[in-house]
């Protein structure tokens, strides 16, 4: 996608990650993704992933997933081709980018899509960091009370991209309205660019 398309004309994939949290490495274990254009959620996506190894219980007791609910779902490597075809010419979404991206990294699918097309992800905690500089947190949780968002459950991995689109079209608003950050190039530039120039 050209970096020039409008922020009113590009089409987001916002997703989110559940993971295994065992054995020092986060295996997948659940997706959810909505693909949304200026705020309209067009199509939802959502995976169980069969991670190849036991739950930790902090992951069954924070998101109620458990092993029986992952016998005879499919491997990772499948299911992140399906969410790449869902989310075909779109650009990534995710709150803590840097966390989702390394959970995929994992996946051998998502890292022969990187290398081939590169692996820009907008983050809504960065955005937030610059656009709201005076608040004490920036975690999901405490965006979404500050700003009246209520999903459930929670810490699933749909409802999660459905909290994060609210927020990210909230923050596109903001940037728009505010900054004049009008295509997808000046979305990145207002992400990356030090915090010392953000007025």
């Amino acid at each position: 996608m050209s970096p020039l398309v409008a922020l009113r004309e590009a089409p987001f994939v916002v997703f989110d990650t559940e993971t295994t949290y065992s054995d020092g490495v986060n295996k997948l274990v659940e997706i959810g993704a909505v693909r949304v254009i200026w705020g309209k959620v067009e199509s939802h996506f959502t995976r169980l992933v069969d991670p190849g190894c036991p739950l930790s219980k902090e992951t069954c007791h924070l998101t109620g997933i458990t092993q029986s609910m992952l016998l005879r779902k499919p491997p990772a490597t499948k299911v992140i081709e399906e969410f790449l075809a869902f989310a075909k010419d779109a650009v990534f979404v995710a709150h803590n980018a840097p966390f989702d991206a390394g959970v995929l990294r994992n996946v051998e699918t998502w890292k022969d899509h990187e290398a081939q097309n590169g692996s820009l992800i907008i983050d809504t905690l960065r955005l937030s960091r610059r656009l709201y500089p005076s608040f004490p947190r920036h975690g999901l949780d405490q965006l979404m009370h500050l700003f009246g968002i209520m999903v459930t459950p929670r810490h699933r991995a749909l409802p999660d991209a459905l909290a994060t689109a609210h927020l990210f079209h909230l923050f596109l608003t903001n940037l728009t309205d505010q900054y004049n950050v009008k295509n997808i190039e000046e979305l990145v530039g207002f992400m990356t660019r030090p915090k010392r120039q953000v007025s």
